[in-house]
């Protein structure tokens, strides 16, 4: 869904009419993105999953990471080995100069252990955030097979809102199954192993 259908979606989910007086174009698009939001903080999703080149200066330790990042995943360095990550106050026991071997997360950064001497690139791989969406076409990196758990978590929010309290009890209901569902679901590896020899078909 775009936001446009999202909006539309929520409307149909509250029993409003499309010109609402109270749920207008801007409210349902912020409920929308509060509901995005929820769904993105219950695990690190694959589909959140992205990459970013950090390139080190000589005698510089601290590197900001993308705006987006929010949980680094691994750093490779230029050999395509691993740096090993340890907390922050072990790298500053750490001196000396070189290729780095390890790194710490600190702050929207990643501090790094040699200090480069000059121009490596380094592979930064991280769980991102979903971007607010804000024109009526945006998109979320959310599967569309997951869409409704954003209605559903919107619909919650409207609910609370308006001091529905059982249908926003039924709408959280809602929405915590469909996190239920996302997370037996989530794994990039199928369980199916092809020609249609699935668990549920096999016989």
């Amino acid at each position: 869904m775009d936001l446009t259908t999202f909006r539309s979606e929520l409307r149909t989910r509250l029993g409003v009419p499309a010109a609402d007086a109270f749920f207008t174009d801007a409210i349902c698009g912020q409920l929308v993105n509060s509901g995005l939001h929820l769904v993105e903080t219950e695990a690190d999703w694959p589909w959140l999953e992205a990459s970013e080149t950090i390139n080190t200066v000589g005698g510089v330790d601290t590197y900001a990471t993308a705006a987006t990042a929010l949980r680094t995943v691994s750093v490779r360095g230029p050999n395509a080995i691993a740096l090993e990550r340890i907390a922050i106050i072990e790298i500053e026991r750490m001196n000396g100069t070189g290729s780095p071997r390890f790194y710490a997360p600190y702050g929207s950064a990643l501090v790094v252990r040699p200090t480069p001497v000059g121009v490596e690139a380094l592979l930064h791989r991280f769980i991102r955030t979903e971007v607010d969406l804000v024109g009526a076409l945006d998109v979320p990196l959310l599967p569309v097979s997951y869409h409704s758990a954003v209605v559903e978590a919107a619909a919650w929010l409207a609910f609370r809102r308006e001091g529905r309290t059982n249908d926003a009890a039924a709408a959280k209901q809602t929405f915590d199954d469909w996190i239920a569902q996302m997370r037996r679901r989530s794994s990039r590896r199928s369980d199916e192993p092809g020609g249609g020899e699935g668990a549920a078909g096999a016989g």
